[in-house]
């Protein structure tokens, strides 16, 4: 958006796709106005890199909003009345927001902001350069309504934005402010790099009404025209038909996918549970370090606090369980333990819960790797695993775990039927005669299918999973002072219709010590009674899948698929440049 006047801020951009302009009624536009009008509070106090702000969640602040620091100026008074009706504030920093707690929120400062100090008034959306990209050819009529109703930002003429918006939408270089781009689906609001803050679908913008003059009787979302270029989400074996059912789009050229904010550091899994016993589901999101808690309202996500994790510690992988039955999933985190820097590692897993307001953990030091199982009949259970001395990451049988008030123990042995099993990269189903089916990966992880009894049914000469979690420990050679890594294998998982779902990352070569994946899917087999066949995979990401959950993540009661996707891995120099998100797939 070059040209644009800037005011010490940075990019918001909104993204509007709008199957038909004609027919907006202002009950939408209010939705957006609410949502986007500015609010007002002082920042708190700077704490590392960050700022904290007295404004949350009860004010309707979400993760990736832009927050004004604001320089009083002049006073105004009115000639006659003597009377003072303003003043000449100007915006010396922005903010945007990364964590969103109860009474505050963190906020980091953006490039190009003046200096920030404890007790500065803040403004959210204020003062910041504002165009509207209209793809549909019929949005003027919307521009000015935002316009009217969103008057604190700085609004570049309808025209002008036009003649500069790139052909399709996405960041632009010197790309600085507030951008409402209208094309073929709905409205959402992005952050700074062009990154996703809320959504609006066709049917919100119209309101009720409108929807149904616009819409047959059929769902909104099922009815929805597919463009002839469009890169579906799901692919639908073996043609490439896009799926109902469109949470947000990533992309305007993606159908049945919503991707969350970027966020840095690299996400290595996640979870979905009700954490805080209040109902519905929230989201764990798992960092080497910490994890972040949040959940989706009014079809935004909304941060709802931290984990921190014991620096030596580092998580490799993340499960949910309601062990004992509460009310309340609890977190299971296999984990690595170091004594010295790049020496070594131990497994020494953790198990946390939500108790007196907030995620705690409860144990630590625990010897085994863990994951979290679906057993038909059952339901969740947590398996625990020793592992490997040397040559290989598990070694020996699947313990169950029960959980005995606040203390995670090691209960009887788990049946399965093959010494290949292991706590990650298994998955029980059922047969057509009703008989447990185990579906893992090897140690080559390929797939295999057994039998209750221990016959191999079926076995796959093609290599998927794969994951970048791993832990440290000397060489197999005593004198080989080069430590081994030992990778985890990916998680498995079944769907309420018996679908197995199993990622696959493509990138550097297994033969390496290092893994660092490019490219990233999730495939749905179905098993045939001879094979599995493939039913549909998701369209990949440009990214290291690093784990997913099958659940009702947006808690519309329909199951969804949400992934944890590296981006950006950094680099030995920097690696501040890593890049994360979370992308929720509707399922066919």
């Amino acid at each position: 958006m070059q040209g644009l006047p800037w005011k010490k801020g940075t990019v918001l951009a909104v993204l509007l796709w709008c199957a038909s302009v004609t027919g907006l009624l202002a009950a939408g536009v209010d939705q957006v106005v609410r949502d986007l009008t500015p609010q007002a509070g002082v920042v708190v106090m700077q704490i590392g890199g960050e700022y904290l702000i007295d404004l949350d969640a009860s004010k309707g602040i979400r993760v990736g909003d832009l927050v004004s620091v604001m320089q009083p100026g002049e006073k105004i008074v009115h000639p006659v009345t003597h009377e003072v009706i303003g003043s000449l504030d100007r915006v010396k920093a922005v903010l945007r927001v990364t964590r969103v707690k109860s009474g505050y929120s963190h906020a980091a400062l953006l490039p190009g902001g003046g200096a920030v100090s404890k007790g500065d008034p803040i403004r959210t959306f204020t003062g910041i350069p504002a165009a509207f990209w209209d793809y549909t050819g019929g949005g003027e009529d919307l521009f000015a309504q935002l316009q009217a109703g969103l008057p604190e930002l700085e609004w570049q003429p309808y025209g002008l934005a036009q003649q500069q918006k790139p052909e399709k939408p996405g960041p632009v270089p010197g790309l600085k402010g507030v951008v409402f781009v209208l094309t073929a689906q709905g409205l959402g609001v992005r952050g700074s790099g062009f990154q996703p803050i809320n959504f609006y679908p066709r049917a919100v913008l119209n309101g009720p009404a409108a929807a149904t003059a616009a819409v047959p009787a059929a769902p909104a979302v099922v009815s929805a025209p597919v463009l002839p270029t469009a890169t579906p989400a799901i692919i639908k074996a073996p043609l490439p038909a896009a799926r109902a059912g469109v949470i947000q789009d990533r992309r305007p050229d993606q159908q049945g996918v919503w991707s969350g904010p970027d966020m840095p550091g690299l996400m290595i899994g996640v979870a979905v549970g009700n954490f805080n016993g209040a109902g519905g589901n929230q989201v764990a999101l798992a960092f080497p370090n910490k994890v972040l808690f949040g959940h989706f309202s009014n079809g935004q996500y909304q941060g709802d606090g931290f984990l921190d994790i014991d620096s030596k510690y580092r998580i490799l992988s993340i499960d949910a369980a309601d062990l004992d039955h509460d009310g309340k999933d609890e977190i299971y985190m296999s984990a690595a333990a170091q004594s010295i820097a790049e020496g070594p590692e131990a497994i020494a897993s953790l198990y946390a819960e939500f108790a007196d307001g907030a995620m705690r953990i409860k144990q630590e030091g625990i010897p085994y790797l863990l994951g979290v199982v679906e057993v038909p009949g059952e339901g969740r259970v947590l398996l625990g695993q020793r592992a490997a001395d040397t040559g290989a990451t598990y070694s020996g049988p699947l313990f169950r775990f029960v959980k005995k008030g606040e203390k995670l123990e090691r209960g009887p042995e788990f049946s399965v039927p093959t010494d290949k099993a292991s706590v990650q990269g298994l998955a029980i189903t059922k047969a057509a005669d009703g008989k447990p089916l185990y579906v893992l990966l090897d140690i080559n992880e390929k797939l295999e299918v057994y039998s209750a009894d221990g016959d191999q049914l079926w076995a796959n000469g093609d290599v998927v999973g794969g994951t970048e979690s791993y832990f440290r420990r000397p060489g197999v050679n005593p004198r080989d002072t080069d430590m081994a890594y030992e990778y985890l294998k990916a998680r498995l998982a079944v769907t309420k219709d018996g679908l197995i779902l199993v990622p696959f990352n493509e990138g550097s070569t297994r033969l390496f010590k290092y893994r660092d994946y490019t490219k990233g899917s999730l495939t749905a087999y179905r098993w045939d009674g001879r094979s599995l066949q493939e039913e549909w995979h998701t369209a990949p990401q440009g990214g290291s899948l690093t784990g997913f959950a099958y659940a009702d993540v947006d808690n519309d009661g329909k199951d969804e698929v949400i992934t944890s996707v590296i981006f950006n891995h950094g680099s030995v120099l920097n690696p501040g440049l890593a890049r994360s998100a979370f992308v929720v797939y509707e399922l066919p």
